[in-house]
């Protein structure tokens, strides 16, 4: 190997172990120590270096698929919420998995938001607010005229608010966790092409 082409793969090594620099160490060095080893490889198999360098794509990219696998197990390991909605969220735009999920939850979620908020106005107002029935609707919600229809829960609209805010609690979960786990069980895009 000549010594311009040392510099060019140490050069890509090193901005490899930049681009991975929110890994952890030894996450970090196994990943560089890998790439060398297989750029290494090519090139004792009579590939060029540069052809070699070039089918490995830019540093940047060839990191991001182990980027975006850390960010999956980080997420699905703290199980949070915020962190489970956040790793679907940046993947809404490239996947379709995580398109559908992100979307259910906010249904889901504009759904526990609604019953909740029917049940904290009805705790107001119990005349206008609450679940109402007539022979052309059902409407969860305010109704201005109460003569139009038969509220259906009376009080017992606050368990039926607690059970769907907290099965739709438990229904996005799920579907945070799955679509990342669907998510998690796909190649990287940057080990694809190595």
């Amino acid at each position: 190997m000549s010594t311009k082409d040392r510099d060019n793969l140490d050069g890509w090594l090193r901005r490899l172990e930049w681009a991975l620099s929110s890994l952890p160490n030894t996450e970090r060095a196994d990943i560089v120590r890998e790439a060398r080893s297989h750029l290494e490889e090519r090139g004792a198999s009579g590939v060029e270096d540069a052809d070699a360098l070039r089918a490995m794509g830019s540093p940047e990219d060839y990191a991001r698929g182990f980027l975006d696998d850390y960010e999956l197990a980080r997420a699905l390991g703290e199980g949070t919420a915020t962190g489970l909605m956040a790793a679907v969220g940046q993947r809404t735009h490239r996947s379709a998995i995580a398109f559908g999920a992100f979307v259910g939850v906010l249904l889901l979620g504009l759904l526990g938001a609604g019953v909740l908020l029917t049940a904290l106005m009805h705790f107001i107002d119990p005349t206008h607010w609450g679940l109402w029935a007539s022979n052309r609707m059902l409407l969860l919600g305010q109704l201005d005229d109460p003569a139009d229809a038969r509220e259906l829960l009376g009080a017992a609209i606050y368990p039926f608010a607690a059970v769907v805010v907290a099965i739709c609690w438990v229904a996005g979960r799920l579907t945070l966790i799955r679509a990342l786990k669907a998510l998690a069980v796909q190649p990287s895009s940057s080990r694809r092409r190595a």
